[in-house]
């Protein structure tokens, strides 16, 4: 029942390849990621407050089947941590919480 900002691996080259993204709920969910340089002082990012490189939206149950795969052949090379949050709105300042178990998220990284 929070945002759940989530460091998926730290370092640099970080390699985002794919989400797979299981919605349970009757709303729209999005998953958020942030790509942090090394130089940047606000690590980890804060939700609401830093603006998201990447924000994937994973349908509502109720209106499709609530599934959402994006896929990058060659991936999509970040340089510096990769983290994940996830919200019930699409804007970059939003931070309302997901209810525990409304999505299944699985982040393929290199």
């Amino acid at each position: 029942s929070t945002t759940n900002l989530t460091l998926v691996k730290g370092g640099q080259n970080v390699d985002l390849l794919g989400v797979l993204g299981v919605n349970t709920s009757a709303y729209e969910i999005f998953v958020k990621f942030y790509w942090m340089s090394t130089t940047q002082t606000a690590v980890p990012p804060t939700v609401g407050t830093t603006v998201p490189n990447l924000t994937l939206a994973i349908p509502a149950l109720g209106t499709t089947t609530g599934v959402a795969n994006y896929y990058w052949s060659d991936g999509i090379t970040m340089n510096g941590p990769l983290y994940f949050a996830v919200t019930k709105l699409a804007a970059d300042s939003d931070t309302t919480a997901v209810v525990a178990g409304d999505g299944i998220i699985t982040i393929l990284y290199a």
